[in-house]
Order: structure tokens, then sequence, then C-alpha cells
């Protein structure tokens, strides 16, 4: 499940640092995967 975590934030991190999504939308996807993440 770690592995899966990082590699989703990594990818969201990459959409971000080419101007694909807006910084603060790249944050509220990865506390949502991390919110996600820590309930199951």
């Amino acid at each position: 499940m770690d592995i899966l975590l990082v590699s989703a934030c990594s990818a969201i991190d990459k959409a971000k640092r080419k101007k694909i999504i807006h910084k603060n939308n790249a944050a509220r996807k990865k506390s949502r995967l991390v919110r996600l993440a820590a309930t199951v």
C-alpha cells in the first residue's frame, strides 16, 4: 500500500511541476490520498 501511495504522490508532484495542475489542487489530492490510506 505504501508503494502505491508514494508513486501516486510522485505522479501528482510531476503534474504540478509541469504545471498541468495547480499547486493547491496537487496538495488537496495528496492530502485526500493520505487520509484515505490511513483509514484503510
